[in-house]
């Protein structure tokens, strides 16, 4: 347990720093959106690139739990489909409702804990993971507010979106780097490094700063759920289809799991506000989900003998 709240309480403890340096007005609401944009379009597609550029991908990539990552995403899109239509929940939360409880913050959160629970190596799974994950959540995220949303899927604009996707951008040339075994010189690497050391630090106080405690009332019930659902069903069941599966329960399998059990994603909000969801819902979620995570990565820490 000592060694579990070694591993948690850096990043909790940055994160609670990001809050009181908001609410110390030293991290305006400007300076986060500056950063935030800087962490996703720079800092994090640099990470990506790195850390896989720098790896095996070909060790680091796992098709069974590549299945397992998709199936998990699924089975709980699905789920809290039936769970939101049996509780009558109206379009605009029920589509909250959905996309909150599959779209995990891999960013934010999953990649910190990968670093800190499984070293550079957990944190180079972690950017594949990432990077895999990008094309699925986007699609089911177009799916879960399609209920409350008046024009059609469309296809070219989603691949456009895609293609020009940072995250997809950085991994895909870090794959690329990777496969094809292409060096890096050393004071290019050396530069990486100083730049990506940025990234996660920057990202956790970010997210710190980003948190509301102001909770309307009337979400609590969906809010419960969301909790269930985002840090303790995602994960039971993808850990569930690695035992049926047979697969082993090694770094790339716990990392996978570290970033199922993270909390709802930030862009969750975003998402909400843009496609006629419930936006105050969304926010409301991240923050609970992101509190009960520091809790909940206990459980799943502990489980994974971490």
């Amino acid at each position: 347990m000592t060694a579990i709240l070694t591993i948690l309480a850096p990043i909790f403890i940055v994160l609670a720093a990001g809050y009181v340096l908001h609410r110390c007005g030293l991290f305006t609401d400007q300076y986060v959106e500056q950063s935030n944009q800087l962490i996703f379009y720079v800092f994090l597609p640099l990470l990506l690139f790195h850390k896989i550029s720098q790896s095996d991908f070909e060790s680091l990539f796992s098709p069974g739990n590549l299945l397992v990552m998709v199936t998990a995403i699924g089975a709980v899109f699905l789920l809290s489909w039936i769970w939101g239509g049996l509780a009558h929940y109206p379009p605009s939360i029920l589509s909250t409702f959905i996309n909150d409880n599959f779209r995990s913050n891999f960013v934010y959160i999953g990649l910190p804990v990968c670093y800190y629970a499984l070293g550079d190596g957990g944190l180079a799974i972690g950017s594949v993971l990432t990077a895999l994950a990008v094309p699925v959540v986007n699609i089911l995220s177009v799916l879960a507010f399609s209920p409350v949303q008046n024009q059609h899927f469309n296809l070219r604009l989603f691949l456009l979106d895609l293609v020009k996707n940072p995250l997809i951008i950085g991994a895909a040339s870090g794959i690329v780097f990777s496969l094809l075994e292409v060096p890096i010189p050393d004071f290019i690497a050396e530069a990486l490094l100083l730049l990506t050391q940025l990234t996660l630090p920057l990202a956790l106080c970010c997210i710190g700063a980003s948190l509301s405690l102001a909770i309307k009332p009337e979400h609590w019930p969906v809010l419960a759920s969301s909790s269930l659902f985002k840090l303790f069903l995602l994960p039971l069941i993808a850990y569930g289809l690695m035992a049926a599966l047979r697969l082993p329960l090694d770094t790339t399998a716990k990392a996978l799991l570290i970033m199922l059990a993270a909390p709802s994603a930030e862009i969750n909000y975003t998402l909400a506000a843009q496609m006629n969801g419930e936006a105050d819902l969304a926010g409301t979620t991240i923050v609970i989900t992101t509190i009960l995570s520091a809790f909940s990565y206990l459980i799943w820490l502990s489980l994974l003998n971490i």
